[in-house]
């Protein structure tokens, strides 16, 4: 009866401990699931709150699309119209960073223009009033009903793609003028917004619009227990459903049935070792000290479980914490992006975005009698900082300028950094207040705040800026306009010196569209055969005879004829042309010369201007040898000539004496009239120098210019390099310079420029009648 009565004590004692170990075991599990569910909840409501930011951000320029045609001069012809179309979609879209699709305007619902084209040309003409989709007509009809921003989808577009599509039917005084249309793929979307990685995040997602099936995603999310998300759109909303992925709650319900496994065995092994030594007490009473001492051991175990059990438990409330903190840190990363969005991450003001959006609002919002004016200014010469000292002290240096803006105190509604050395300013207010004396004032605040040299590694480095001025609304009525028109301004000012600042002119657009076309049939010149090498022939006057002949670049336009290299050049250089024309240059003029020489058997040296571009190259050495190679010309016969005005550095220095250990001679271009000094003869491998025609147009009536040539001369005889007179024109030119001791000549005295034909017909006449009249 007591072994009975012990036996049922035993399994009820078994029974509660097993009862109390399972409840704590689900406690711990039901702990681990709220934290899964906690987790994914927070990656429903980024995934949710991203996908908004990024729609909205995409449709919200619907808004330029609309106020773009609605504010546009009817008075505009359909070409007029078709080119600032097309520039401005191609300037909104790549300004914005925009993920779109597409952007289209549909003038009386016809597909007119349209950007991106390349993949969407197939809908280019496409009427949207004659639709045939069911879908679309009743669209089509609600956006020409309701002239508000609607938003489809996701749907499949005429190009095959799904798409959600933001549409607005445009009405230009109370008639129907068209639709405007923005695009975005789905896939496009959900890839920028990262829901496409939800496989690595732990969560099943899907998305439905309204009550319809799941257009992404499993729909059996929604008819089971999920955590929903809400994304609102104009006359539509999206439902975001996650769960739990079925790893992670695999992982939990794993650990807890291990915890669980453990926990059974421990209670199990207790029961057993306890009926042992009831059973065993009458005969092994001398292992009760070994027994004793096992139980001890078994308690430890079990105090041991207990300290671990605990710790899980304080470990999960770390997880807590860590949670909460996550949160924090989250909403700050929010915060901050919000900030990066908007300011220039260099300087902390504004950036492109913040200025373009700042200008819509308020020019949106204008009052009657308001004005307006966009002051778009960058730094003279700039890039010199960033190549001589490196882009950090570039860097210090564009933050320096915006503070002594800042510190100018100038009331500006805008201030904006647009990107390398480019800000912008807005000034605003009635016609009063931003007139042209206010306007000019700020202008000129901005040109004193450089009157101060700037610290570039300890030495003061003076700087100046070129400001372009644009108003509203004499000069535009929307933002892309008037930072157009300043843009062009400020080129001006620059062209103009620099250090200055214009208000726009119309003639100024003009010459910039001008521009734009000379460099585009540039672009193609060479391939159209319009570009030619023109040689003028040098004299040495102690032979009385050829002994060289220069290079010189002209361009035969097939439409306006020979075209100026003071005004083609410097195009070819800003459009980064002049490395592949310069290198087709040196080609025909070493492969001409070669001829030369092989037809008339005489020594014959070519001289070919090499370009700032070209020396920075880092293979000009092996392009010229391999020139070489191809045309057979002596690399002794090869002079390539520098101008005086390269800001040299140690590389093209040492790229000049590379050209010199091949045997090629080099010569100083224009001098006497830029950086001359007697430590750039020193530094440089030259060979000869070629006085500028500055210096020899005043032979006959400036006494200073013949005493400055009198001591060129010298100088270069005392340097062992030898001299030319570029520019001379008459017989007492050449008598002064041949009695200077100059005795090699180039000038129209003797010969002007001509085709490479002529060039044979005069090759090997005399020139000692001319020698003889000019003494």
């Amino acid at each position: 009866m007591k072994k009975a009565i012990h036996l049922v004590m035993a399994a009820v004692l078994f029974a509660s401990l097993l009862t109390l170990g399972e409840w704590a075991i689900r406690k711990y599990e039901r702990s681990l699931l709220d934290a899964v569910d906690s987790e994914t909840q927070i990656q429903l409501a980024s995934w949710s709150m991203t996908l908004q930011a990024v729609a909205d951000r995409n449709f919200g320029l619907m808004a330029s699309l609309d106020a773009y045609v609605s504010s546009f001069d009817q008075g505009q012809t359909k070409d007029e119209f078709a080119l600032l179309t097309n520039a401005f979609l191609r300037t909104l879209y790549h300004s914005t960073g925009s993920i779109a699709y597409n952007f289209i305007i549909a003038p009386d619902g016809i597909v007119a223009y349209v950007y991106p084209e390349e993949g969407n040309d197939s809908i280019l003409g496409w009427n949207f009033l004659q639709d045939p989709r069911p879908s679309v007509k009743k669209q089509i009809a609600l956006d020409i009903a309701d002239p508000k921003m609607h938003v489809y989808g996701p749907m499949k577009l005429l190009q095959g793609n799904m798409a959600i599509l933001a549409r607005k039917s445009i009405y230009q005084e109370r008639h129907f003028w068209g639709l405007v249309s923005v695009a975005i793929d789905l896939d496009t979307l959900l890839a920028q917004t990262r829901i496409s990685d939800k496989g690595a995040a732990g969560s099943e997602i899907a998305i439905r619009a309204g009550e319809e099936p799941a257009f992404y995603g499993d729909n059996a999310i929604f008819t089971g227990k999920h955590f929903a998300h809400k994304v609102h759109f104009p006359q539509t909303t999206w439902e975001m459903g996650a769960v739990p992925s079925k790893a992670s709650l695999k992982e939990v319900y794993t650990q807890t049935n291990i915890v669980r496994a453990m926990s059974f065995l421990a209670l199990l092994l207790l029961a057993l070792i306890y009926m042992g030594i009831r059973r065993q007490r009458d005969t092994l009473r001398l292992l009760v000290d070994r027994r004793t001492k096992e139980l001890r051991d078994s308690n430890d175990e079990l105090a041991a479980i207990n300290d671990n059990l605990a710790a899980g438990e304080q470990e999960l409330r770390e997880q807590y914490a860590l949670l909460d903190q996550y949160a924090g840190a989250l909403r700050d990363s929010e915060i901050q992006l919000s900030h990066m969005a908007y300011h220039d991450s260099l300087t902390d003001i504004s950036n492109r975005a913040s200025f373009q959006n700042g200008v819509e609002r308020l020019l949106s919002g204008k009052p009657e009698g308001f004005a307006a004016a966009v002051l778009f200014f960058d730094l003279d010469r700039f890039k010199m900082i960033n190549d001589n000292y490196g882009h950090q002290q570039g860097d210090q240096m564009l933050v320096e300028v915006a503070h002594r803006i800042k510190r100018l105190h100038i009331d500006m509604q805008e201030f904006a950094r647009f990107g390398g050395d480019e800000f912008a300013l807005l000034l605003a207010g009635s016609i009063d207040e931003c007139g042209l004396p206010r306007i000019r004032s700020a202008a000129e605040r901005i040109l004193d705040a450089f009157v101060e040299p700037f610290d570039v590694e300890g030495k003061a480095i003076y700087m100046s800026p070129s400001i372009g001025i644009s108003c509203y609304p004499e000069d535009g009525i929307n933002q892309g306009t008037l930072l157009m028109k300043a843009d062009i301004a400020m080129y001006q000012a620059k062209r103009d010196g620099g250090g200055s600042y214009r208000f726009f002119e119309p003639y100024m657009e003009t010459e910039s569209m001008q521009k734009l076309e000379m460099g585009n049939h540039l672009r193609e010149a060479m391939l159209r055969g319009e570009l030619e090498v023109y040689y003028q022939p040098q004299v040495d006057c102690t032979q009385g005879r050829i002994f060289g002949i220069e290079a010189l670049l002209r361009w035969n336009h097939t439409k306006r004829g020979f075209i100026s290299p003071a005004q083609f050049i410097p195009l070819a250089e800003e459009l980064n042309l002049i490395v592949p024309i310069g290198e087709w240059v040196l080609r025909e003029a070493c492969q001409y010369t070669k001829k030369l020489q092989q037809e008339y058997g005489i020594p014959l040296q070519i001289s070919v201007n090499l370009s700032v571009k070209q020396l920075m190259e880092k293979d000009i050495v092996d392009k010229v040898h391999a020139v070489l190679e191809e045309t057979g010309l002596s690399p002794s016969d090869l002079e390539l000539e520098i101008t005086e005005n390269m800001a040299m550095k140690d590389e093209q220095l040492e790229t000049l004496g590379k050209l010199r250990e091949l045997g090629i001679a080099i010569s100083i271009d224009d001098f006497g009239t830029h950086y001359s000094s007697l430590s750039y003869l020193k530094r440089f491998p030259v060979t000869k120098i070629k006085l500028d025609q500055f210096f020899v147009r005043g032979i006959q009536t400036d006494e200073r210019d013949r005493a400055m040539i009198r001591a060129i001369i010298l100088m270069a005889k005392s340097f062992q390099l030898q001299m030319v007179a570029e520019g001379v024109e008459t017989p007492e030119q050449a008598q002064f310079l041949n009695e200077s001791g100059c005795e090699l000549i180039q000038g129209f005295y003797f010969f002007k420029p001509m085709p490479a034909d002529d060039v044979r017909r005069v090759l090997l006449e005399s020139q000692a009648d001319k020698i003889k009249r000019s003494q």
